[in-house]
């Protein structure tokens, strides 16, 4: 069981960098909620149309410099509790073969929120 909070936006059209950031929390964590949180800039991709993919780098409970991978289904309006989010971090992230000294890996579906993918987003009035 987890919860998780994330705002990515594309720096630019048609870049693969975003602006954002990732928080996972695990209430169950071993001595306590444990807090995984993105720091820096993120990559992005967008695989498929329903699917995007962030890779980065987290801190484990403020301390740490981990590689992450989170990618992202949004099943589409109709499908509720369809949405799914995995998260792999340090050692199962590291795609270099490189070993952390952490390692997570979680995955699941949504069973309260939902998951937008929003490819064009309307102008702010005013900005």
């Amino acid at each position: 069981e987890v919860q998780f909070v994330l705002f990515a936006s594309l720096v630019g059209e048609g870049s693969s960098q975003a602006a954002g950031f990732v928080r996972w929390l695990l209430p169950s964590a071993p001595g306590g909620q444990g807090t995984l949180e993105s720091v820096g800039p993120l990559a992005y991709e967008e695989p498929q149309q329903q699917e995007r993919v962030l890779r980065g780098t987290m801190q484990v409970d403020g301390s740490g410099q981990h590689p992450f991978v989170l990618r992202l289904v949004d099943a589409g309006p109709d499908a509720i509790g369809e949405d799914t989010a995995a998260l792999l971090v340090g050692t199962r992230a590291a795609t270099d073969g490189a070993d952390s000294e952490y390692s997570y890996e979680g995955e699941g579906r949504l069973v309260a929120g939902d998951l937008q993918l929003l490819s064009d987003v309307a102008s702010v009035p005013g900005a």
